[in-house]
């Protein structure tokens, strides 16, 4: 694995040769190698890049008591050095919130083109956050959803983790952008206690490309055990497209 300079990007298996790239969101309390093993089931024209939040080693140049918005800007300038290639973003859970609020900050930069494509699996959209999961804004967050996500029950360092990045989706306040020209597609599972497929199905007003929700089996971390399904559905949809942009060459 290879860690970029700054600490913010992850490389798995970096590839020199890849045609596009997969940005990865971990969601609240995850590591990076929970997406260590995505190269083995994608093209092996695609580079998997994942996002470090902060808190992990080795750690992002930031504090991990940072600001929220300070967060944002610092991943959309690591992302923004690594734009040669097209690229969609991948989030889950409150991955996906880091994923669009990224995504939006890209677009402030002039020059800069922003993702291809874009796809989130189980988590609200932004609008409805506080509405369909309203102890985002209270003291427990970290307990609610540590409660729900089987895979970390009793391990004492995920529930720090946990913690800490309780702290910082607590600075978090939405602020509405224009959707993007981009595909969106969302990902769900059947049995998810945070968020149900209607209330998925309300980021389809976040973009004004082509929109569309899939279900799986499963809870809330339902590709953590098995992410081949998954990871089929992103490879069958991702179409990339320059958009009428300039890029870099790609690298040789």
């Amino acid at each position: 694995m290879f860690t970029s300079p700054d600490g913010w990007i992850h490389y798995p298996r970096p590839n020199k040769r890849a045609t596009t790239r997969l940005f990865c969101f971990p969601g609240m309390g995850a590591y990076t190698s929970l997406y260590a093993h995505w190269p083995d089931f994608l093209p092996t024209s695609m580079e998997v890049c994942i996002m470090q939040l902060p808190g992990r080693l080795p750690e992002p140049d930031i504090s991990p008591d940072a600001a929220f918005s300070m967060v944002i800007e610092a991943m959309a300038e690591a992302i923004s050095q690594h734009q040669d290639l097209p690229f969609a973003f991948f989030g889950h859970c409150l991955g996906a919130t880091l994923a669009y609020e990224v995504a939006q900050q890209l677009r402030r930069y002039n020059n800069h083109p922003g993702p291809d494509q874009l796809f989130f699996a189980c988590f609200s959209p932004p609008h409805m956050l506080y509405e369909t999961l309203p102890f985002l804004q209270t003291a427990s967050i970290s307990s609610d959803i540590f409660f729900h996500v089987n895979y970390v029950k009793g391990q004492r360092k995920a529930h720090d983790l946990f913690e800490l990045d309780a702290m910082l989706w607590q600075q978090y306040r939405y602020c509405p952008g224009e959707p993007f020209a981009c595909p969106l597609t969302i990902f769900g599972a059947e049995l998810d206690p945070f968020v149900s497929a209607d209330q998925l199905a309300a980021w389809k007003t976040y973009t004004t490309g082509r929109f569309a929700l899939q279900m799986f089996p499963g809870h809330h971390c339902f590709f953590y055990t098995d992410a081949r399904p998954l990871l089929d559905a992103i490879t069958g949809r991702f179409q990339p497209s320059l958009n009428g942009v300039e890029r870099e060459p790609v690298r040789n």
